[in-house]
């Protein structure tokens, strides 16, 4: 296709300008036939009796990421089962036992302010564990369909957030940003959630900023915070998020890019290209 032809082509010039030792990228390619392939490029330069080449290597990863996805789409799915569990059952019976416990006290009156005093502590756990459990849930099932939801989701996360653990966490978004595609939606949400778990319980941060705007051009997400930040190289942290996170960017066709911020803490920004059918902004 021209369009690759045309990066692989400043793919190249970069190495022999900067001469580059090697460089990775991951294109969609229409084999002969036109069936489109997901293939992982690899370039380097070489040296052979005094003259320099570039070598090529092609590896198809088609049924690598298909896999990929499926298994994160089951998770997904099981993670909103979950949700709706909690929050179709252990959230009712926990009402339930409420209205019990609150029939009890009538019950009760006023023989024994030593019971009556139990009993208006175990109401008072009882609105606890609800509320505790319709956060997980809202958590586990955080997107409605409308295409406002979004907007939604990530502004109750940072209310969330803040009441959770005592830190400052804050989202801003000036103008509406409409999704309508609830598929990347969703997956927009789980890169914010997962970059403020990051900065909380990893990062030790105290205020968490997130943006979410939009231009004519693409949407842009980003999760700043004032934490311990990043190690150096991103490449020797043992923990799966920030492999996760960017799987999520790549399946909805958004770049991610994850730096440490000059002062001190992390820049998580997901920038993704709109699409009309996808994205509508007010």
């Amino acid at each position: 296709d021209t369009p690759n032809r045309s990066k692989f082509k400043d793919q190249i010039h970069s190495l022999n300008k900067w001469r580059s030792s090697i460089t990775t990228t991951e294109e969609n390619l229409r084999r002969l036939d036109g069936e489109i392939r997901r293939v992982e490029i690899f370039m380097t330069l070489f040296y052979d009796k005094g003259k320099s080449g570039i070598l090529i290597l092609l590896h198809d990863i088609t049924e690598k990421r298909r896999l990929e996805k499926e298994i994160l789409e089951i998770a997904d799915r099981e993670q909103q089962r979950i949700g709706q569990d909690l929050h179709d059952q252990l959230c009712q019976y926990l009402s339930g036992i409420k209205f019990r416990v609150n029939l009890l006290q009538q019950k009760m009156g006023n023989r024994s302010s030593n019971i009556a005093k139990d009993a208006a502590l175990i109401e008072d756990l009882l609105n606890q564990a609800n509320q505790q459990a319709r956060d997980i849930a809202r958590g586990l099932v955080p997107v409605e369909i409308e295409a406002n939801g979004l907007m939604s989701a990530i502004d109750e996360l940072a209310d969330r957030t803040s009441k959770m653990y005592g830190v400052s966490c804050v989202c801003h978004c000036k103008t509406p940003v409409l999704v309508h595609n609830h598929f990347i939606a969703l997956h927009l949400y789980r890169i914010t959630q997962e970059a403020v778990n990051n900065s909380v319980k990893h990062g030790k941060s105290e205020s968490i900023l997130i943006n979410l705007h939009a231009n004519e051009k693409q949407i842009v997400l980003s999760i700043q915070d004032s934490g311990l930040g990043l190690p150096a190289d991103t490449k020797t942290t043992k923990g799966m998020g920030l492999r996760i996170m960017n799987y999520r960017a790549r399946l909805i066709g958004a770049s991610l890019l994850i730096k440490r911020r000059k002062i001190k803490g992390t820049i998580v920004t997901c920038i993704i290209p709109i699409d009309a059918a996808t994205l509508r902004t007010q």
